[in-house]
C-alpha cells in the first residue's frame, strides 16, 4: 500500500483546493451548529431567557433601565445595550416567547461578519487565498462556535463593528462621501449601544483616518459618533432616572 492510496485525494490537490475544502468543512460545521440551536426550543445554557424581561419592556415602549424595575418583581436587570433588547423584543412581540428569531439573527451575523473579514483582507492584500484563509480562521474561533445560533448580543455587536470598519477601510480615502462616514459612525455607535464594550472599532477607524491624514474625515466621524451616542445615552438616562448609566457602566464595571 502506497502513501498515495491511504491519503484522501483532497490532501493531494493544490493549496488553493485544500484551503477551499477546509473552509467548506468549517462553514458546514458552523451552519449545522447554528441550525441545531435555532430549532432547539430551550435555553442552551447562556441565560437566554433572562433577556425576555427587559426585551418585553422595550417591546411595550418602556425603558428597561428604569431603576424601579430592579427592586420590584420580577426584579429585572438590563446589563446589555438597548438595540439588542429592541431586536429581541420585536421577536417576542410578533412571535411570542421563543428563541429562534434572535438565534437566526445570530447565525446571519456570523455570515455577514465572515464576508466583511474576507473583504477587508482582500482589500489590504489583493490575495483571494488570504481572504479565504481569514474566513476559515474566523469560523474556527472558539467564541464563534460557542455563540453561533445563540441569543446573545456579542455577534450582533461584532457584525455592526465589522460593517463600519470594512466600510471605512475599503472606501477611497480621497473621496468626498461624507454621508458614508456618518453611516460608519452610526454603525459603530450602534455596536456600542448593543454591547457597551465595543470600543476598539472606534479606535481602528479613527487611527485609519489619522494615518492617512484624512483629518476632516476623522473630525466628521468622531463628531457624528459623539452626537449619535450622546443623544441615545441622554434620552435613555433621563427617562430611567439615571438607571441606564448605572446598569450599563457603573454596575457592570
Amino acid at each position: 500500500m502506497t502513501t498515495r492510496s491511504i491519503i484522501p485525494k483532497y490532501y493531494l490537490g493544490s493549496p488553493q483546493t485544500q484551503l477551499r475544502f477546509w473552509i467548506a468543512i468549517a462553514t458546514l460545521f458552523t451552519l449545522v451548529i447554528g441550525f441545531s440551536r435555532i430549532i432547539y426550543p430551550y435555553d442552551v445554557g447562556n441565560y437566554e431567557a433572562g433577556v425576555w424581561a427587559p426585551a418585553s419592556l422595550v417591546a411595550h415602549g418602556n425603558n428597561p433601565y428604569t431603576a424601579t424595575v430592579t427592586y420590584q418583581e420580577p426584579y429585572t436587570m438590563s446589563p446589555y445595550g438597548i438595540i439588542y433588547y429592541l431586536i429581541v423584543g420585536i421577536g417576542l412581540k410578533f412571535f411570542g416567547t421563543q428563541f429562534w428569531f434572535a438565534r437566526t439573527l445570530s447565525l446571519l451575523c456570523v455570515i455577514i461578519s465572515c464576508i466583511c473579514i474576507s473583504k477587508l483582507i482582500y482589500r489590504l492584500t489583493k490575495n483571494r487565498n488570504m481572504a479565504l484563509l481569514g474566513s476559515f480562521l474566523f469560523l474556527a474561533q472558539a467564541p464563534v462556535v460557542l455563540w453561533v445560533g445563540v441569543q446573545r448580543p456579542d455577534l450582533l455587536a461584532l457584525t455592526l463593528s465589522l460593517l463600519g470598519i470594512s466600510s471605512a477601510l475599503t472606501m477611497n480615502i480621497d473621496s468626498n462621501k461624507f454621508g458614508l462616514i456618518i453611516i460608519q459612525a452610526v454603525l459603530v455607535g450602534s455596536a456600542v449601544l448593543t454591547r457597551q464594550t465595543s470600543i476598539l472599532p472606534i479606535c481602528i477607524i479613527s487611527f485609519w483616518f489619522l494615518i492617512n491624514k484624512a483629518y476632516y474625515k476623522l473630525v466628521l466621524f468622531l463628531g457624528s459618533l459623539l452626537i449619535f451616542l450622546s443623544a441615545f445615552i441622554l434620552v435613555l438616562n433621563l427617562t430611567s432616572s439615571g438607571g441606564y448609566l448605572w446598569q450599563n457602566f457603573i454596575l457592570s464595571s
